[in-house]
């Protein structure tokens, strides 16, 4: 498997094999909110991207959106 910075190829054996298609896939960053305990006062961010930047960079961009809507 090589990445190259969002892209990720997966060659040989672990590769997924399809008469006649060749796919590239590409990680997406996501993010969601949960409440912590069922308090929802109290709520964590996870987020998950295919590095640390990408993901720092969408918490940031979420907390900054949850921010202009209220929350504190």
């Amino acid at each position: 498997m090589t990445q190259d910075g969002s892209h990720v190829t997966i060659e040989g054996a672990r590769a997924p094999v399809v008469a006649g298609v060749r796919a590239v896939a590409r990680t997406k960053p996501s993010a969601f909110i949960e409440s912590l305990s069922g308090d929802a006062d109290r709520t964590q961010l996870v987020v998950s991207a295919a590095s640390e930047r990408e993901a720092e960079a969408l918490a940031t961009r979420v907390i900054a959106a949850m921010q202009t809507a209220g929350f504190t």
